[in-house]
């Protein structure tokens, strides 16, 4: 999916606005897209724009509910990742 492609490229540039709107693009087109959800949730972690991530974040656990378990295991921090996925999945 090309706006997959390029929000990761904007998001590897440290583009992070341009990423959500590619990934936003993305949804638009296939709203079942978890990887575009998780992406974009990662993008908004990147801003500092953490209600905005854990929604994200929360469509992508209703998509698929072991999404949270790649969430944790994709970041650096773990201390920090494990209660922001406490937070998404409502535990």
């Amino acid at each position: 999916m090309e706006c997959l492609f390029l929000g990761n490229y904007y998001s590897l540039r440290s583009q992070h606005e341009k990423a959500v709107l590619y990934f936003q693009r993305a949804l638009k087109i296939s709203p079942a897209y978890l990887c575009a959800w998780t992406l974009m949730g990662h993008e908004y972690m990147e801003l500092k724009n953490t209600s905005a991530a854990i929604q994200a974040y929360r469509q992508a656990v209703g998509k698929e509910p072991y999404a949270c378990c790649r969430l944790v295991l994709i970041a650096g921090d773990i201390h920090l990742n494990t209660n922001l996925c406490k937070v998404v999945s409502g535990l």
